[in-house]
């Protein structure tokens, strides 16, 4: 178990922040533990929760997107959906050679899932990709969209008002009660 966890300690120092499905992929792609459930369930999840509690890992090294609140977007109807999200759907799917290439494990296709249907060979966990490298893929899939002229802009301004914000900031003495601040205000 010793060696477990001193592979948890150096695999999220090196990805995280992380979710537990991402440290158990990693474990497995390092050939740590086996790819079950039982090696998910009873040796990561109780090792992360102990490992947090015990302070030997930064809770803020786990990313918990459950707790993630989602507001769905509405439309005037069918046709306002297929029009609007026809501009913006775009397959994104593991591939082969990423496959071969991040020697990610595989699995046998769940045959209840309603996905497999005219799906062909073994499954993939998206959550087998390591951390740092499937935020690159999808930061690739994102900026093919973005007018990179439009963003260029949208960036100066923002360092502008920064600076905008530091500079009235500046003028304020944050030492102060409220009351000798409201009685050194000057007007502008």
């Amino acid at each position: 178990m010793d060696a477990i966890r001193q592979s948890i300690c150096e695999i999220l120092e090196e990805i995280q922040p992380a979710t537990v499905r991402q440290t158990f992929y990693q474990l497995v792609r390092r050939r740590v533990i086996a790819k079950t459930e039982g090696e998910y369930k009873q040796t990561v999840v109780r090792l992360l929760t102990a490992m947090r509690r015990a302070g030997k890992i930064p809770f803020g090294w786990i990313a918990d997107n459950t707790r993630w609140m989602r507001k769905p977007v509405s439309y005037a109807g069918l046709v306002d959906i297929l029009e609007r999200q026809r501009e913006f759907y775009r397959r994104v799917a593991v591939t082969r050679d990423q496959i071969q290439g991040l020697k990610l494990p595989t699995r046998p296709t769940k045959e209840s899932d309603s996905r497999s249907r005219n799906f062909e060979g073994e499954s993939v966990e998206v959550d087998a990709i390591p951390p740092s490298t499937l935020r690159l893929m999808v930061r690739q899939c994102i900026e093919a969209y973005i007018d990179r002229e439009q963003l260029r802009r949208v960036q100066m301004i923002e360092k502008e008002e920064r600076e905008t914000l530091r500079r009235i900031a500046s003028n304020f003495s944050w030492g102060t009660t409220a009351k000798e601040e409201t009685q050194d205000r000057r007007p502008i």
